[in-house]
């Protein structure tokens, strides 16, 4: 039917180009490197609002669900999903506790209305609360079937977008299901950021900065500082670039020397008459030594506190370290104005997807254009981390002056882009992304060119008299993944 997206003009009328269509697409950018190396490159759906809906909106039941950690921006996410979903005209919105857990628990389930989500993006944490873990997914979809669910918003990160889409498998075309990436890690390939980063970083420099002010003002101490990254380093890497005043930084794609590290601080130490020594050390540090994994139930930061302090007493140095963990202040807090606004912008998207048909996909930013991701293509891809031999990188080294022996970084890390390995050539992107696959070779003048467009197959899925051709992203009425 017509749709009833808000996004209309002063007069009422809707504007004809707040609409897309399923021929609105865009590929990420396209780079070369210096021999000729061609990158490949995906097509992916816009995301926008469509004109013509998939779901009637007085029938719709949706369901939101918030898995994981707390993160920055959760509540704005989940009040514009209801917001946006109460102005499409749907008055069936529920929120469920306790994440998957919760799926199969009555109790947990919450009805959500305009009015009990207003204030909630000026709260920190959540109004849902967060759980981990899940109950088998035959179960959870059975009971959206019995409860006659239309569609699924899962908030999450990388195992909750896994088990949004093992919860696609078992009910194939019946229900709407959409994930909203959410992680503070920020270490999901192909997308420019997830929300809740840019506000994990800028409140971890504000702890940096009373680190610093703290090892200042006192005689004989050294801060150490221990920020969020299980298997990246963005948000200790990026909140180091911010704070300026950061002598050590030890992220967990470093293979770092122990004992070279301490020296390093022992001497920074002496060498500032006794103050102003700042270390940053991000949590995902602690699977590189098995000793910490043994004690301190795997604690880095208290770990190195202690190894740190050992050191200083055999070494006969008069310090202290002073230890700081923000890590649930940081993640309790409310976004600020960017990750607030990103939030809006992934939750209505989430929506108008969700509205049009579309199933299994996930909501992001590719090369600053939201887009429409399918699910599987997205958990498909490793976890992107920090490049030791690239540009940013080479900037931290730059930043805190820390030796390369210390932070187990390559000794040319100023030469990154000569130690980068070769990336393989001329293969054909996937067609998971929309309509075809484009493969880009260089042509022999050297610049970038299209050699060859493959078309994907269209294929049908018939649900209650209703089929629509596939187009890369599957929906309710549509699934086509990969060239058939």
């Amino acid at each position: 039917e017509e749709s009833p997206a808000p996004l209309c003009n002063s007069a009422g009328s809707h504007c004809p180009a707040v609409f897309q269509s399923e021929e609105h697409w865009c590929t990420n950018a396209m780079r070369f490197g210096g021999k000729g190396v061609a990158r490949n490159h995906v097509q992916m759906l816009k995301a926008s609002p469509r004109q013509t809906l998939f779901w009637r909106p007085q029938r719709v039941k949706a369901v939101i669900l918030n898995v994981g950690h707390a993160c920055p921006g959760a509540n704005s996410v989940i009040r514009e999903l209801v917001m946006m979903l109460y102005q499409y005209g749907c008055q069936n919105v529920w929120g469920v506790h306790d994440g998957f857990m919760g799926v199969t628990t009555p109790t947990a389930w919450l009805q959500l209305t305009p009015l009990s989500v207003e204030e909630s993006h000026i709260a920190g944490s959540s109004i849902l609360r967060t759980g981990q873990g899940n109950p088998p997914h035959v179960e959870m979809a059975q009971i959206f079937l019995k409860e006659k669910v239309s569609q699924v918003y899962v908030i999450g990160g990388f195992g909750s977008h896994k088990g949004a889409l093992q919860i696609y498998e078992q009910l194939r075309g019946c229900i709407s299901i959409c994930a909203i990436l959410k992680t503070i890690d920020d270490d999901f390939a192909l997308l420019d950021c997830t929300f809740g980063h840019k506000t994990a970083v800028a409140e971890a420099r504000r702890v940096i900065d009373a680190a610093y002010a703290e090892a200042c003002a006192h005689r004989n101490v050294v801060g150490v500082v221990k920020l969020m990254g299980r298997y990246a380093g963005f948000v200790a890497l990026h909140a180091t670039l911010a704070a300026r005043h950061v002598d050590v930084c030890l992220l967990p794609e470093m293979d770092v020397d122990l004992d070279a590290c301490l020296r390093h601080i022992g001497e920074l130490h002496e060498k500032r008459c006794n103050s102003g020594v700042v270390v940053v050390i991000a949590e995902g540090l602690s699977s590189k030594w098995q000793q910490c994994q043994v004690s301190h139930d795997g604690d880095i930061g208290l770990w190195f506190k202690k190894q740190l302090q050992q050191f200083f007493d055999r070494q006969k140095i008069n310090a202290r370290v002073h230890y700081i963990d923000p890590s649930y202040l940081i993640r309790s807090t409310f976004p600020d104005p960017v990750d607030s606004i990103y939030c809006t912008s992934l939750a209505q998207n989430a929506v108008h997807g969700a509205m049009a048909g579309y199933t299994a996909f996930s909501v992001g930013k590719v090369d600053s254009r939201y887009v429409l991701l399918p699910i599987q293509e997205l958990v498909a891809r490793s976890r992107q981390s920090v490049n030791v031999r690239g540009s940013w990188f080479a900037r931290l080294m730059c930043t805190t002056g820390q030796p390369a022996a210390a932070a187990g970084a390559p000794r040319t890390a100023l030469q990154a882009n000569c130690n980068r390995q070769k990336k393989p050539s001329r293969r054909v992107a996937a067609c998971a992304f929309g309509l075809h696959a484009a493969r880009f070779l260089r042509g022999r003048n050297g610049t970038p060119r299209v050699a060859e467009l493959l078309c994907a197959k269209h294929r049908q899925l018939q649900l209650g008299g209703f089929s629509k051709p596939g187009y890369g992203i599957p929906s309710v009425g549509r699934t086509s993944l990969g060239i058939a």
